[in-house]
């Protein structure tokens, strides 16, 4: 195999990795890719089938449920709390 050829792959190569490499880094910047933040605060199981999850989105504090039927938003924690009763 000629040098130069093998040179140039390996020239191709890097710079596919690079333009990879540029894409995810970029993605979010540019609106392409997810750029939410999220974090589970914390996870608590209720019954065999049911979790509950505390989550911030984006600054927005959730409470999320997850069960046999799929995920849903039980409360949103992040607004005026209601006064107590």
């Amino acid at each position: 195999m000629d040098w130069s050829a093998l040179g140039m792959i390996v020239l191709l190569l890097a710079l596919m990795g690079g333009v990879a490499f540029a894409v995810r880094r970029f993605a979010g910047v540019a609106g392409l890719g997810a750029s939410t933040d999220i974090h589970v605060v914390g996870a608590r199981r209720i019954d065999l089938n049911t979790t509950l999850y505390i989550v911030v989105v984006d600054g927005r504090r959730m409470l999320l449920s997850s069960g046999r039927e799929g995920a849903r938003l039980v409360a949103d924690l992040s607004g005026p709390t209601p006064p107590a009763v």
